[in-house]
């Protein structure tokens, strides 16, 4: 199911659902409290730069760069403040997605999650326009790792 539709501004609103793969891991939940609200304010404390991918049907990658750069900006050891690539995330995207070639818009949230584990995630400075893998780029992105990554079971949420 790939979702034609766009906004008022042109976006495009194509997500692709997630498939089933044997190898994922399924998340079992620590018991730790999950705030009801997180305030505006706490993003602006991290100063998380709001992303706009545009008319780019790049949703996965930018969404996905708002949360590495919130998660690293508030990481305690050694934070890190500089934007990650968005551009980078969807080209890896679409490289791990399960639909065959990369002339297409949109990809799946779980193959940018995929890019990310097996590369790490470059600085937004250093990924270029032509989107190439270059020494220094992937370099700076293994000092971005994702430790882990887990299924959530949609029929069993608490």
């Amino acid at each position: 199911m790939d979702l034609k539709l766009k906004t008022q501004k042109g976006h495009r609103l194509n997500v692709r659902p997630d498939t089933l793969d044997f190898r994922d891991r399924m998340f079992e939940p620590t018991l730790v409290e999950v705030p009801v609200r997180i305030d505006l304010a706490l993003y602006k404390k991290y100063r998380v730069p709001v992303l706009d991918q545009g008319k780019e049907g790049a949703c996965t990658g930018y969404g996905l760069a708002s949360v590495v750069n919130y998660l690293l900006r508030k990481r305690k050891v050694v934070p890190d403040k500089i934007g990650v690539s968005p551009g980078m995330l969807y080209y890896l995207a679409k490289r791990y997605d399960e639909w065959p070639g990369e002339n297409y818009d949109g990809s799946s949230p779980r193959a940018a999650m995929k890019g990310w584990h097996k590369h790490g995630i470059s600085s937004h400075k250093l990924w270029t326009k032509e989107r190439k893998l270059t020494r220094e780029i992937t370099s700076d992105a293994v000092t971005r790792p994702l430790g882990a990554y887990y299924r959530v079971n949609h029929k069993d949420l608490v």
